[in-house]
């Protein structure tokens, strides 16, 4: 298999003694040592922005993504590798020293919308307005800061005025890089009135053509960074302002009789949360535009705002979409990541061992481990990711723990899965957290314990709902849907692949359901849960589906391909083509639909029967002939090799050789299967399409016209 791997760059960013490898917050460190070290792999199409070479020229002024995604990394990165260039002042950063980013991370101070008042300040020109005064005015605290260094120093640009109007004291002269948090918030909270206004006369009295005059005399590039503005607004009480909305929580807070005509709080308290990221963008165009490209600003955002406001126009309020990246990060990339902090882990603790290439199997002493759950072998990476929602930061997590391992103790799954179970609830946790969201414990207490394994189908995700129609927690009403939205139940797709929902989004997220499959799939991070759930209901212990290792993207059967049959059936008339290979006497066309199968018993029983009449003329023994390659799949592991039936296991042959054989049942096992085939399609593009057919039997074959799509190993 090619290692498409090792084709994605890695950056080492500052000295090697300063790197400290699985990082799930670099600002902890950064707090501490006051030095930028990390092992960087940049994001999809994100190569240049970490490129030595490219560092200024990169087109890509901001990044956005979940959180988690790595944004922070990614701007701290950057800031690092522009520190040769500072030195020899051939331009300037700002902030221009630690902590090296506009974070909020620094200071413990929020700011608050807990009032109607406070919620008026929503508009993308206030808050485009208020950032080009912060912004400007640490700028000028920069230059003025850098020009000490001259002989003779020159005059401030940073006008004492503007100093009192951010919230300083009357005699400081400069601005506090660590305190732009509590300049910010004494700018928005102390603007009342039309804000759009006033802002604008303190920006082009205050700050505008100061700027101008620094950039004519300056003659420097200058960098700006600006990182984790969704983290700084607050809401009453002093929740999250974006939970508090999501929640529909904030008319609770407000009085009644203050409320504006029309308005609602929860939308208001969205645009700030959004407004205020979104804006930057605005910023960003204004600084280019103005000032003849000298100035550029650096920053990060949430997805959700970005994607918001790219709905509403984004050319409309000024902004440029061609400077904007998605953080975006494939498998590979993922791996480049878990292996590149392997690397520096080996470096740190001296665990090198050059006789050898990869670095998992120089760390672990193997790259495949048997998993004892599922009974397949598994790489070990592969089976870390899956435990994830695919964030480096949950890799970072379930890594450093891993990086603790003693040596013999290393190529163990044992060893290794107790690590990476205990780390789900941490990573679960700390996702609702990143939504903006609380775990609900009352569904868990509910809903959970009714799930008995991780692979459920259809009827039992309708008995799951009708179980719940009538309960008062709102998310088990349709428990499916819940879990779907949050990304911890997923489906296998009409390729065989199996997917699981991305993260939940502010916008439209509450109009995801969960689509028509054959089969659900819960997240391996929920799975312990589940588990804990039943054991403390004193049910059957939940049960892991051996030969198939469920996560995201991961195919459904390992080395299942898809084969596309067409079947004509008419009297005792045979028509059937395999990828366009006609394997019978042509006969007239008909009209053809389409559905997809996999591997449950109905369909395995149909997928046998197409089989045999490839290889069988129609006056041989078909039933007979279905359980023998029924056997053949079970051997091929296509289908279980055991069946829980009514409270007990039994072996599938036997099962279905039961069934087939049941004079009883003849032909009521095919009339089952066109019932349970007509449910299992998964086509979400195409959910129209359908198997018509008037009746189903083994004794007279008189089915309709079937276009579908089988797999073979």
């Amino acid at each position: 298999m090619d290692a498409r791997w090792k084709q994605i760059p890695v950056f080492q960013i500052g000295n090697r003694q300063d790197i400290q490898p699985w990082q799930t917050d670099p600002r902890k460190v950064l707090l501490k040592r006051h030095k930028v070290g990390l092992v960087m792999v940049p994001p999809v199409d994100l190569d240049d922005f970490l490129s030595p070479d490219q560092v200024e020229s990169c087109p890509t002024h901001f990044v956005h993504g979940l959180k988690g995604s790595g944004k922070t990394s990614l701007l701290l990165a950057k800031r690092a590798l522009l520190d040769g260039e500072v030195a020899a002042r051939k331009l300037l950063c700002v902030p221009s020293g630690f902590p090296y980013v506009f974070s909020p991370f620094m200071d413990a101070t929020t700011i608050s919308f807990s009032s109607w008042e406070a919620l008026g300040f929503h508009t993308k020109e206030a808050w485009k307005y208020a950032w080009l005064i912060l912004l400007g005015a640490y700028l000028l605290n920069s230059v003025d800061r850098d020009s000490e260094h001259l002989d003779p120093p020159a005059p401030p640009v940073l006008s004492d005025n503007l100093i009192r109007i951010l919230g300083a004291s009357a005699s400081d002269s400069k601005l506090d890089e660590r305190r732009w948090v509590a300049c910010f918030k004494h700018l928005i909270e102390t603007t009342r009135g039309n804000a759009e206004d006033t802002l604008r006369r303190i920006y082009e009295t205050e700050v505008r053509s100061r700027l101008k005059s620094v950039v004519d005399r300056f003659q420097r590039p200058i960098f700006i960074f600006v990182d984790g503005i969704d983290e700084t607004f607050y809401g009453p009480g002093g929740s999250p302002l974006l939970k508090l909305a999501k929640d529909r929580e904030m008319q609770r807070h407000l009085p009644q009789d203050e409320r504006g005509t029309g308005l609602d709080p929860n939308i208001l308290a969205r645009e700030i949360w959004v407004n205020a990221q979104t804006s930057l963008l605005a910023v960003s165009t204004e600084f280019l535009v103005e000032f003849d490209g000298w100035i550029n600003l650096i920053g990060s955002m949430r997805s959700e705002a970005y994607l918001e406001t790219t709905q509403q126009g984004a050319q409309g309020v000024g902004q440029r979409s061609d400077i904007v990246q998605a953080i975006t990060y494939t498998h590979d990339h993922l791996e480049a990541i878990f292996r590149a902090n392997l690397r520096a882990t080996m470096k740190v603790h001296s665990y090198d061992k050059p006789s050898r290439d990869d670095e998992i199997v120089r760390f672990f002493g193997v790259s495949e481990l048997r998993n004892s759950v599922t009974g397949i072998d598994e790489s070990i990476f592969q089976y870390v990711r899956r435990h994830t929602f695919e964030e480096p930061r949950d890799l970072m997590l379930i890594g450093g723990r891993l990086s603790h391992l003693p040596e013999d103790a290393r190529g163990e799954f044992q060893e290794i899965s107790e690590i990476v179970i205990a780390s789900t609830s941490v990573i679960l946790y700390d996702y609702f957290k990143f939504m903006d969201e609380e775990w609900d414990h009352d569904f868990e207490n509910i809903v959970l314990q009714h799930i008995p394994r991780n692979i459920f189908t259809d009827s039992d995700a309708r008995e799951l709902k009708q179980r719940f129609s009538q309960s008062e927690n709102i998310n088990a009403r349709d428990p499916l849907t819940y879990l779907y939205r949050r990304g911890l139940i997923g489906v296998v797709s009409e390729n065989l692949i199996q997917r699981f929902h991305n993260q939940v989004r502010v916008n439209g997220a509450d109009k995801l359901s969960a689509p028509k499959s054959s089969m659900y799939l819960t997240h391996p991070a929920l799975d312990p849960l589940i588990a804990r759930s039943r054991e403390v209901a004193g049910l059957e212990k939940f049960q892991n589906t051996t030969g198939i290792a469920i996560g995201n993207r991961i195919p459904w059967i390992a080395g299942m391909r898809l084969k596309r049959i067409q079947l004509h059936l008419d009297g005792m008339a045979v028509r059937l083509t395999i990828d366009g290979m006609d394997v019978s006497e042509p006969g007239r066309e008909r009209a053809l639909q389409t559905f997809h199968t996999l591997s449950d018993i109905p369909t395995a029983l149909f997928v046998a029967c197409l089989r045999q009449m490839v290889k069988l003329s129609l006056d041989e023994p078909l039933i007979s002939s279905v359980v023998a390659q029924i056997k053949e799949m079970v051997a091929a592991g296509v289908v279980t090799k055991t069946q829980q039936r009514k409270g007990r296991t039994i072996e599938t042959v036997e099962y279905i050789e039961d069934l087939l054989l049941d004079p009883e049942r003849q032909p009521a096992p095919f009339e089952t299967i066109r019932n349970r085939l007509k449910e299992y399609n998964i086509d979400n593009v195409n959910p129209h399409r359908s198997m018509k057919t008037r009746r189903m039997g083994f004794h007279g074959i008189n089915w309709k016209d079937i276009h579908l799509i089988s797999f073979e190993k």
